[in-house]
């Protein structure tokens, strides 16, 4: 097999993709052609302009040996940097592998990469152009207008400046107490509900609903993941996690923020999970509780995750989901066009976010994510700092994604004039002072876990591993003010 890569303008591509004899794969305006050397010889560009050759291939390969990677960051290419890369276009890429070796990476699992047979005629994304005319809704103009770059930048700082947010980590739980006083202060309804990150520990996701006066209103629910990690350094290294993924959860306190100070039509909820870069732990979990009628009512999901950074011009967003999402994509792509200057990428092809456990339950979900993620090395390493993050950009990202809530969940004309809090940062491994009843209801759901291993140790049913993690168990709770010594 030979391969071809062709870049198509928009004119010519339908034509050139019907009549080409030729696996193919398009790659927004790239299109990425595999077949025997005859019949790739035989593929007509067109004439003119229209179509143009990138790069083609010198060698023959086996069929077997064409795969499709879907990476966070360069984590495939920095664990296996002798693969030979055909081709490389963003979050994805293609390369040359022997299907016995692709099968053996695959078997071992991972959360940060996939890797699987190219397959034919597939689009992993589209691209949707700036600038398009779309009809702009006064009230979602309104919020759009209010993001604010400086609450965005100074909820980003204060999270940057932990040490880790590792999900098991006593940081990681201050930044999720920290963000919850900020929520309530927003006048949310707000809960921190414990969860299990697999053998490793405890962790936590935060939770903040703004409930509708309608009778039977909807959901419309506004995640990211609040965790960080250091691949390259181990558990114990610094993980700031500035693009991944302090950019998202200081976008969903802004848009929190917002979203304070008006009425809908349909509840409102903001997520910050626990557990992602292990494995979409937290979601999967939130996602597990829910009951068929709480699923029933959610009208989508707008997830964020690394919006912080311009990898390559112009600035562009990669909308993700799957065919279940596309009414949500589309609504978030004419919202980037009425309120942004953002270029649209469009996937059908959900992969290793907290979108994902709510589109596997038929739920529409989609994430927000900087085009050309895979482009962006500093990921789960102690070089994602805050001077990697583009304040302004992200704010572009926040305006389509408010702009969509405010339609979505139906925005009322009435302001709600909420007082807004403001949180002191605090310093590593303590805990800052919230509302009394946030620590009480935390202290609570540590106090269970650990009734819960001293019931399992009783039983002899505890794992080596266990004690390790009653142990973190009980530190968080020493971490709480005005908590004694746990047993």
């Amino acid at each position: 097999m030979r391969w071809k890569i062709l870049k198509v303008a928009s004119r010519a591509l339908g034509k050139l993709l019907d009549e080409a004899d030729a696996r193919w794969v398009r790659f927004g305006d790239e299109v990425f052609f595999y077949a025997p050397g005859a019949k790739l010889k035989a593929l007509r560009p067109g004439d003119g302009e229209d179509v143009t050759t990138v790069r083609q291939g010198d060698d023959d390969l086996p069929l077997g040996n064409f795969h499709l990677v879907a990476q966070m960051g360069r984590s495939f290419q920095r664990e296996h940097p002798d693969v030979r890369v055909l081709f490389d276009k963003g979050r994805y890429i293609v390369v040359d592998l022997e299907r016995d070796k692709a099968e053996a990476i695959r078997a071992e699992g991972h959360s940060c990469f996939v890797i699987e047979p190219l397959g034919d005629r597939r689009v992993m994304f589209d691209i949707r152009p700036a600038g398009a005319p779309v009809r702009k809704q006064p009230r979602a103009s309104a919020m759009a207008n209010a993001v604010s770059s400086p609450a965005f930048s100074g909820d980003l700082e204060h999270l940057v400046s932990l040490q880790t947010r590792l999900s098991t980590s006593t940081d990681f739980l201050g930044a999720a107490n920290w963000a919850l006083t900020r929520l309530s202060g927003f006048g949310y309804a707000i809960g921190m509900r414990p969860i299990a990150v697999g053998n490793l520990g405890p962790s936590v996701n935060v939770v903040a609903t703004k409930a509708s006066t309608a009778a039977s209103p909807g959901e419309v629910i506004v995640t990211a993941h609040l965790d960080s990690i250091n691949h390259e350094d181990g558990p114990a290294g610094p993980a700031p996690g500035a693009d991944d993924n302090a950019s998202g959860s200081a976008g969903v306190l802004e848009l929190a923020r917002l979203v304070a100070m008006r009425e809908f039509e349909h509840d409102v909820t903001f997520v910050l999970f626990g557990g992602e870069e292990q494995g979409l732990f937290g979601s999967r979990q939130y996602v597990a509780s829910l009951a068929a009628d709480e699923r029933a009512r959610i009208r989508g999901v707008i997830n964020m995750d690394m919006v912080g950074r311009i990898n390559a011009p112009p600035a562009t967003v990669m909308l993700e989901g799957a065919p279940v999402s596309q009414d949500l994509i589309d609504r978030l792509a004419d919202a980037a066009a009425a309120h942004t200057s953002l270029a649209v990428q469009i996937s059908l092809n959900p992969f290793a976010s907290d979108h994902v456990p709510f589109i596997e339950a038929g739920i529409p979900a989609v994430l927000t994510i900087e085009g050309g993620d895979s482009a962006n090395d500093a990921v789960h390493t102690a070089r994602d700092t805050l001077d990697r993050v583009d304040p302004a950009f992200a704010v572009e990202i926040l305006k389509m994604n408010i702009a969509t809530i405010a339609e979505l969940a139906g925005v009322r004309e009435t302001v709600v004039l909420t007082p807004l809090s403001c949180c002191s940062p605090f310093t590593s491994g303590t805990l800052p002072s919230p509302a009394g009843d946030i620590n009480r209801t935390l202290a609570a759901h540590l106090n269970q876990l650990i009734a819960q291993y001293r019931r399992l140790e009783g039983e002899r049913r505890l794992q080596a591993e266990d004690y390790q993690s009653w142990q973190d168990v009980r530190q968080m709770l020493e971490s709480l003010p005005g908590q004694g010594r746990p047993g």
